[in-house]
């Protein structure tokens, strides 16, 4: 374990303060409130440290009455922490050690680069649900119903954070294109190509989506959450850590980042051209509207011809480029 102590709820404050009056007692309710039943300490692999911990959990239980389940505790230890350390803490504080987190609201808690281990689950999953229809008769029309709305479906919920390895990406399709064509019985043969199967139906395919293409939309979501919904507190931990800011655009990754940020540039850097900056309405005006990065235009020239006056957005720039040079007023030139 490593940084700083974390917590949730009413425990977090406690450190300081817990079982200090001897007098106050606390309902169950009010440190187990819904969705809030696990806590996650950061610290330092040091004896004193865990000694801190162990006394609070004590102080804890004396002031709520509740007891915290040392054996059902794990701590994850750095790369770089020397085994015997691990071993002494672990005999002396019962804590025991564990090199995967495991997974936390279905989400695997990755360490480090994500690997295809960390997602084989997923493939179980499928291969769960397609046992479960062995026994059904089921023709192609019913197989490819249920691929679409069912199987295709069960990768969606851990794509939404995580950039998915290619060879989970090509096992997922490879499943489905098998249950199209041979079922659950694994006989028959693939009639049409896995490029056709993945067209839109009014291109003569089945309109289902590659699994890298449906990973890399639900992470350009989030992307584009960072520049719409700044206000939202996990956009502004990813903005603040990576110092993001107004160049989100360009932002990029280093050795240190987590996989979830990883994802989310990657992603971006797929989907990089789709957010470019293009004319909506354009019926603001383009000098005395407030409609660009640069403020208001009108304020950055020393004076507007009359024939500028009263021209649009839509007027000085069109879906196949800008038209400044046709202005008879002269822009700056990190506008024009």
């Amino acid at each position: 374990m490593h940084g700083k102590a974390l917590c949730c709820y009413q425990l977090r404050r406690q450190p300081r303060g817990l079982g200090s009056d001897p007098n106050h007692k606390w309902r169950a309710s009010d440190i187990s409130p819904p969705l809030a039943d696990d806590v996650l300490f950061f610290t330092k692999a040091k004896s004193s440290q865990f000694h801190f911990i162990h006394n609070l959990f004590d102080r804890f239980n004396k002031a709520s009455g509740l007891k915290i389940n040392i054996a059902k505790s794990i701590a994850y230890y750095s790369t770089g922490t020397p085994q015997g350390k691990i071993t002494n803490l672990t005999t002396i504080y019962g804590i025991q050690s564990t090199t995967s987190l495991g997974k936390y609201l279905g989400f695997p808690m990755l360490q480090g680069r994500p690997k295809r281990s960390d997602f084989n689950f997923i493939i179980e999953k499928m291969q769960t649900r397609l046992t479960s229809w062995k026994n059904r008769l089921l023709n192609r029309t019913s197989r490819l119903t249920l691929a679409t709305s069912i199987l295709s479906s069960i990768p969606t919920y851990y794509m939404h954070i995580n950039w998915l390895p290619q060879s989970i990406c090509d096992s997922i399709d490879q499943t489905t294109w098998n249950f199209i064509w041979k079922g659950t019985n694994n006989k028959g043969i693939h009639l049409v190509n896995w490029k056709t199967v993945t067209g839109p139906k009014h291109l003569g395919g089945l309109g289902i989506r590659t699994t890298r293409d449906a990973n890399t939309c639900l992470l350009g979501k989030l992307f584009w959450d960072m520049f719409q919904s700044t206000n939202k507190l996990w956009v502004k931990l990813l903005s603040n850590k990576y110092n993001s800011g107004p160049n989100t655009l360009h932002a990029t990754t280093n050795n240190s980042s987590s996989p979830s940020w990883s994802s989310i540039i990657k992603a971006k850097n797929i989907l990089h051209n789709g957010y470019q900056w293009h004319v909506g309405s354009g019926s603001s005006f383009f000098w005395f509207h407030n409609w660009s990065p640069h403020g208001l235009i009108g304020s950055l020239v020393p004076i507007i011809n009359n024939h500028d006056l009263h021209l649009t957005v839509r007027d000085v720039f069109t879906f196949i480029g800008h038209h400044t040079q046709a202005l008879y007023t002269n822009l700056p030139q990190t506008i024009a």
